[in-house]
């Protein structure tokens, strides 16, 4: 399955979201997820079906193309390209929820990876 990953670009985060620590982003951002602070860390095809797969290929190691710098976690949103679904992965579980992700409200250079 195709699939992005999208986490916090500390520069954007002027709430401070970041570091994770109980923190309800959609309250935290009056009841609105905050696309506009996402960056894309990840583009590629993985052997997954659902958001926790994603988690688990994570943990064991960074395929090719992950530019994020980090384990997965909370906060990071998780993108089913040709499903276009986007599930974000909650601190307060920590589970995965469906939310309303829009890329194209994060700055151009964030939309596209440098390579």
């Amino acid at each position: 399955m195709h699939v992005h990953i999208y986490q916090i670009d500390p520069d954007l985060d002027l709430n401070a979201i970041l570091p994770p620590g109980g923190v309800d982003i959609i309250a935290a951002n009056e009841g609105d997820f905050p696309s506009h602070i996402y960056k894309k860390v990840y583009s590629g095809e993985l052997d997954v079906t659902c958001p926790e797969d994603v988690l688990d290929i994570f943990k064991l190691y960074w395929p090719a193309g992950y530019i994020g710098g980090r384990e997965l976690g909370p906060l990071d949103v998780i993108e089913f390209v040709d499903a276009h679904l986007y599930y974000y992965y909650a601190d307060l579980g920590p589970e995965f929820i469906h939310v309303d992700f829009d890329p194209s409200e994060m700055a151009p250079e964030n939309r596209d990876l440098p390579f």
